[in-house]
């Protein structure tokens, strides 16, 4: 706000460049150390995984028991939470007739996109972030546009080879229908899936969520097609799969493209830093895409098992079990 009481329109912060990416995440990650090293302890139990320490004198004789109560208990605290899914409500606008019409096709339509997006994710998002709101104590999914999955959507002059407003009355009616049809047939263009807390790092003001990093470790082959990059088997360093490597490059064909020549790494390390306004995509430390998307909300919201009051990263939400290994 102004001196003369006038509101100014926030804008939109500048980029990150790549050392600063680097740093935040290094930072978060030992900020957030002991909530992961809390969440793995209890993975260890969940899954019978854990430690057991025998006394010295003990050894020789001792029996390791590794029982499946929290693992037990999880499962059956998620089962009766995920029994029905979840119900989603649209407050209307106004107290008039047409305004609770609107509101309850909001909800009728909102309800059937959820269930379309698990569909097209090719996995049970809601119940997956269920397990893990119970188990870990936080769930977290992510909600992104995802232009890829209609790049194949019908244009006019793709079909005529003429721009929409040059075609005639039948064209126009023949286009509506390919449009439709690929519509029907086609995944949504938006990417819903659910994300491993351990990967995920936030960053909150008295507003919200103002940023997040996430990592992830992820094959070279996935990074072509989401990213159109690989990576040089021998320095880790991404290029451009349309950006010939040149002569005298060691084991690669002069001005070879293909992922199927470089298969030295088997993963790469992605880290994406999201804000209310932007995205970066750093493949082993170096900066691959970065775009606006103007959401104005981070896209990422999660889901806390037992809340609390702390402060402290590792003891703001709480596993069911968090006690039980006491």
């Amino acid at each position: 706000m102004t001196g003369n009481g006038q509101l100014v329109q926030a804008k939109a912060p500048r980029a990150f460049i790549e050392q600063e990416i680097i740093d935040l995440t290094t930072a978060l990650e030992g900020a957030y150390a002991n909530r992961n090293a809390t969440i793995r302890k209890i993975r260890g139990l969940r899954f019978r995984k854990h430690e057991i320490k025998i006394p010295a004198n003990y050894e020789a004789t001792g029996l390791q028991i590794r029982t499946s109560i929290v693992g037990d208990l999880i499962a059956r605290i998620t089962a009766a939470l995920g029994a029905a899914p979840p119900i989603i409500r649209a407050i209307p606008k106004g107290q008039d007739q047409a305004a609770k019409k609107n509101s309850s096709l909001r909800e009728r339509w909102t309800t059937a996109i959820f269930g379309r997006l698990e569909d097209d994710s090719g996995r049970r998002v809601w119940r997956k972030w269920l397990d893990a709101t119970v188990a870990d104590g936080l769930g977290v999914v992510k909600l992104i546009h995802n232009t890829a999955r209609w790049a194949r959507y019908p244009l006019a002059r793709d079909l005529f080879g003429r721009e929409m407003e040059d075609l005639s009355h039948e064209e126009v009616l023949e286009l509506q229908e390919e449009v439709e049809t690929f519509k029907r047939v086609s995944p949504l263009p938006f990417l819903w899936t659910n994300v491993d807390v351990l990967s995920w790092y936030p960053i909150w003001s008295e507003n919200g969520m103002e940023a997040c990093i996430e990592v992830t470790t992820r094959p070279v082959w996935e990074l072509e097609s989401q990213f159109g990059v690989q990576v040089n088997p021998n320095t880790g360093e991404p290029f451009a799969l349309d950006q010939p490597l040149g002569e005298g490059t060691p084991e690669y064909p002069s001005g070879g493209t293909s992922s199927q020549n470089y298969s030295g790494i088997a993963t790469a390390t992605v880290v994406e830093c999201w804000t209310r306004w932007s995205v970066d995509y750093m493949v082993n430390g170096h900066k691959v895409r970065s775009y606006q998307h103007n959401y104005g909300i981070v896209p990422y919201f999660q889901a806390e098992g037992i809340m609390t009051s702390s402060r402290e990263y590792d003891e703001q939400a709480l596993s069911v079990a968090a006690h039980v290994e006491d």
